[in-house]
């Protein structure tokens, strides 16, 4: 009888501890900020709100500003990208697409991918004449730099996280 009491005890604070673990789950099931909303039970379930198929485009002309100041011949030109835009215009493509505004990345953003020596370091080429942007660049694997390259790179940066916003948020489609 007593092994019985021990076994019903035990059964007891078993039951206690699997209804606090499921106390602990679904306080860990919270909503955090940002957190996309749980699809409701459909026959077909889809994680994410299925858009019409639409294609984002991300262009602003003050990409153009980065530019290599030694070697005009370089395939990354303001030209190349101003001129896809042209032909996407003459297509009637861009017309189709969702104009995704370009905006400058934050610090703490840049920060999510590169170290805090690079960002303070390419902050502060903006002052470099451009035998010290030249030589600058010089550290890195395929790199120039020019004087406008860091605003140029964080609005290219911003630009992207705002794609993976619309994205997220079901504006455009992934295929």
């Amino acid at each position: 009888a007593e092994l019985e009491d021990e076994e019903d005890e035990n059964e007891v604070e078993e039951e206690e501890e699997e209804v606090e673990e499921e106390k602990d789950d679904v306080e860990d099931e919270e909503e955090l900020p940002g957190t996309p909303p749980e699809p409701e039970e459909t026959e077909e379930l889809q994680l994410y709100p299925h858009p019409v198929t639409r294609t984002g485009l991300l262009y602003d002309e003050r990409m153009e500003e980065h530019y290599n100041p030694w070697d005009s011949q370089h395939p990354e030109a303001p030209q190349r990208i101003r001129r896809v835009m042209e032909r996407l215009q003459e297509l009637g493509l861009s017309q189709r697409c969702l104009r995704i505004p370009a905006r400058m990345a934050r610090r703490e953003q840049l920060r999510a991918c590169h170290t805090r020596r690079l960002v303070t370091l390419l902050a502060n080429s903006a002052g470099l004449r451009l035998r010290e942007l030249r030589a600058l660049a010089g550290g890195f694997s395929s790199l120039f730099l020019c004087p406008r390259s860091y605003p140029c790179a964080r609005l290219a940066a911003g630009t992207a996280c705002a794609a993976v916003a619309a994205v997220w948020h079901g504006k455009v489609g992934l295929n």
